[in-house]
């Protein structure tokens, strides 16, 4: 049996925060965010249009204080407990599309994916990693990046990406932090696009 051959280039796509791994390869990376983090100090004109981020990051942020500091505390409800593994998923849902944008047979769907697969424990350990990993959540990379943003404001470019670094930027009215199941299209043909225009 022949040895199976690298790949001498590969492309990747990945959720928030998830294109780390993949930001040494050869070829792109495709990533996706929701909320605006304070990567290089806004001026003041700006300060007014952030406060509705900056409140709703407070609010919302115990999710990722718990999973980058104590998930496996958070991995015994999420796999002892179906319930525990629903109100986890069912919560961001809620907070993270728009009305009806996602069929409860989808969310379900999800849930039960990871409930029988027993996966919110790695799940959780992966914020802890990345958390831990000595890298910013914007780290650079050595290949061409494209980030499609979901219902948000144009000054998440002028944060994340001052200098236009990044060589395909796309801003959508529609979807949210979960772009495959709200608006599977819009997303398909904007990475679709991307690999078209930065492939070898």
């Amino acid at each position: 049996m022949a040895e199976p051959r690298p790949f001498d280039t590969y492309a990747a796509t990945s959720p928030p925060g998830g294109s780390r791994g993949a930001n040494r390869g050869p070829v792109g990376v495709r990533g996706r965010i929701r909320s605006a983090r304070n990567v290089r100090q806004p001026a003041e004109a700006e300060q007014a249009r952030l406060k509705p981020f900056q409140q709703a990051w407070a609010d919302g942020k115990g999710y990722i204080v718990l999973q980058s500091t104590r998930p496996q505390t958070l991995a015994y409800s999420l796999t002892d407990s179906p319930a525990g593994q629903l109100a986890w998923i069912a919560e961001k849902f809620a907070a993270w599309t728009s009305e009806k944008s996602v069929e409860r047979d989808e969310l379900l769907t999800n849930v039960s994916i990871y409930w029988f697969t027993g996966s919110g424990a790695s799940a959780a350990q992966f914020l802890y990693e990345v958390a831990h990993s000595g890298l910013d959540w914007v780290a650079p990379s050595e290949v061409p990046q494209g980030w499609a943003v979901f219902n948000t404001d144009p000054i998440v470019r002028r944060l994340m990406d001052p200098q236009h670094k990044v060589v395909h930027w796309s801003e959508f009215e529609q979807g949210g932090h979960f772009p495959a199941l709200e608006t599977p299209d819009l997303l398909v043909a904007d990475v679709r696009k991307f690999f078209r225009d930065h492939r070898p």
